[in-house]
């Protein structure tokens, strides 16, 4: 029985990690930043821009392998602003978690005398 589920958890796992690939992230290309993913991004070839063929970009593919569109390079400023939103995000999460600082965690019972620790 522990095996079947040792089992659905390493599937259930696999599933959820798999399905992340469907958000955006930050890719690092030939020492330049782009976002890629979701879902009008699930494929993306990096070549030289069409219009401007001294720039390279991103163009981006949906699961049909339809062009959806191109990314450009982030910019310094727009990299840092993507940094520091990223870094609230995952403050927030952590804050809202149980046993964060300032909320109790549900799994920790506190000792008490009656109670052998």
């Amino acid at each position: 029985m522990k095996r079947i589920d040792a089992i659905l958890i390493a599937l259930v796992a696999s599933v959820f990690w798999g399905c992340t690939s469907l958000y955006p992230s930050l890719v690092v290309i030939d020492e330049e930043y782009y976002v890629v993913g979701g879902f009008d991004c699930t494929r993306y070839e990096h070549v030289d821009d069409r219009e401007f063929p001294s720039l390279k970009v991103v163009e981006c593919y949906n699961k049909d392998d339809k062009f959806t569109g191109k990314r450009y390079a982030m910019g310094d400023e727009e990299l840092q602003a993507y940094l520091e939103k990223r870094k609230a995000e995952r403050k927030a999460i952590l804050d809202d978690s149980p046993g964060a600082p300032g909320r109790p965690d549900p799994y920790t019972v506190p000792c008490s005398q009656s109670v052998k620790c």
